[in-house]
């Protein structure tokens, strides 16, 4: 994991856990800013 990850949430209740990712080496002088992943959480979260 790379960068300032984030996590957001909907109004469903679902978690977002974005990310910079480090795909190793591609000859950039940056070669992690090409991408972002995001992951999401299996089930939505429910308030108690």
């Amino acid at each position: 994991m790379w960068g300032d990850p984030c996590v957001v949430a909907d109004t469903a209740g679902a978690f977002y856990f974005f990310h910079l990712s480090n795909p190793g080496s591609s000859g950039s002088s940056f070669p992690f800013i090409d991408r972002m992943q995001v992951q999401r959480a299996a089930t939505a979260a429910t308030p108690r």
